[in-house]
């Protein structure tokens, strides 16, 4: 059988030797296919007053959806988050500590349910929503964690500069 000298094998974003079942909090990216501008608007910004985020169909969906995975996964919360026009950013923090909890909660990894959020809005969408994978940083301090909720929280602020502004 010949080799497809064209075909790329994905790189993996993953650490190789990081156990992503493991406690901690995640800043997750997850942009749409092809940046296309289908979650939201955003809306103002004039010098009186601050940009805000206008959901459309898609977008209210998308955090209903997102509003789900802890109803999923006893192990995980999600924290500060924001649905911009064509990716969204959020904070997941994966608990193994807690009463209730059995092994197979204990094992669920990031990945899994980065998955399982993507193809259920994917499934309820009709079609491929997301790019094919996502952007992740292990959140590792609390001075870390500070300055992803004000990135997230900013971000609209930064929605003109962005270079994939639709």
């Amino acid at each position: 059988m010949e080799e497809n000298k064209n075909f790329q094998t994905r790189k993996s974003i993953r650490l190789k030797e990081y156990d992503y079942s493991q406690e901690g909090m995640y800043f997750i990216t997850i942009c749409t296919q092809d940046r296309k501008c289908v979650l939201s608007e955003i809306l103002g910004g004039s010098v009186k007053n601050d940009p805000y985020i206008k959901l459309n169909n898609i977008g209210i969906m998308v955090e209903k959806e997102l509003k789900k995975i802890e109803e999923h996964f006893k192990t995980i919360k999600i924290h500060d988050y924001v649905i911009m026009p064509n990716h969204i950013h959020f904070i997941i923090e994966k608990i193994i500590v807690g009463a209730g909890l059995d092994l197979p909660d204990k094992k669920i990894k990031i990945t899994n349910v980065i998955g399982l959020f993507k193809a259920d809005v994917s499934r309820r969408i009709g079609y491929s929503f997301w790019q094919r994978n996502y952007y992740e940083h292990i959140i590792r301090s609390e001075k870390e964690l500070y300055k992803i909720k004000e990135y997230i929280q900013y971000n609209p602020l930064n929605w003109e500069k962005d270079k994939y502004n639709c």
